[in-house]
């Protein structure tokens, strides 16, 4: 009797199947690792940030003014800041060039950055934001200033996570929205939108009523900033 040699059709069928489902978790767990490495890097970002927000207002006496979304050519990455000293937005792009950082985050967006008025305005007519003691000169808040801005679990959330924060920057993930831009859903939605309530809570995939998010967020609390600046001798 002859001897078979190769492969039958279905033989072939059942290799090529097995070696498919092998490619694809391996695509599948090299996906998941790229996601978990860049939003380690992301979290890292974050807190570079924190602390360029906290030296800039040690140097310069105030937060620096969001950038403008639409911002362009020598203006792209730099502050928004009025001829008056005010802040011609509160709420736009993390200012990156003026601070000395990258551009984007580890998913190649911009970051979100808003800011409370008070902590940026370099205005004398509207510093301090308190009727406690004024700002000494140069500083465009004083011990008595607080934020406005709300940092909450989920989106219409009554637990807070954060009250009267000074500053809060969000990386909108590989989802998006970018910043100020329409189109998300749920708890992303509330923090790509223009005004002074965010959410952070860890990251969830779609599910039957309920949005995919995977926004990363900081936030800078009064206490943090006012303590760094009077460890720098920089307020009373």
């Amino acid at each position: 009797m002859a001897r078979r040699t190769g492969f039958t059709l279905i033989e072939l069928a059942v290799v090529l199947a097995v070696v498919g489902l092998v490619l694809a978790s391996a695509l599948q767990a090299t996906r998941v690792m790229g996601e978990a490495q860049r939003v380690r890097d992301t979290r890292a970002q974050l807190a570079e940030i924190r602390e360029a927000l906290l030296g800039f207002a040690v140097a310069n006496g105030h937060l620096p003014c969001p950038a403008a979304p639409a911002a362009t050519g020598a203006a792209i990455g730099v502050e928004d800041r009025a001829n008056a000293g005010g802040c011609n937005r509160e709420q736009g792009l993390l200012p990156w060039a003026t601070l000395g950082l990258g551009q984007t985050d580890a998913f190649g967006r911009p970051f979100s950055y808003r800011v409370s008025g008070y902590f940026a305005d370099t205005d004398p007519a509207t510093v301090g934001g308190c009727s406690g003691a004024p700002p000494p000169a140069g500083v465009s808040f004083a011990l008595c200033s607080s934020g406005n801005l709300t940092v909450r679990p989920a989106a219409g959330a009554i637990e807070t996570l954060a009250l009267n924060a000074v500053a809060v920057v969000i990386s909108h993930g590989s989802h998006g929205p970018g910043p100020l831009q329409p189109g998300g859903a749920g708890d992303e939605a509330a923090n790509a939108d223009d005004d002074t309530a965010f959410v952070s809570h860890d990251r969830t995939e779609a599910a039957a009523g309920v949005a995919a998010y995977d926004d990363l967020s900081d936030w800078l609390p009064p206490a943090t900033l006012l303590s760094r600046m009077l460890v720098a001798g920089r307020l009373p």
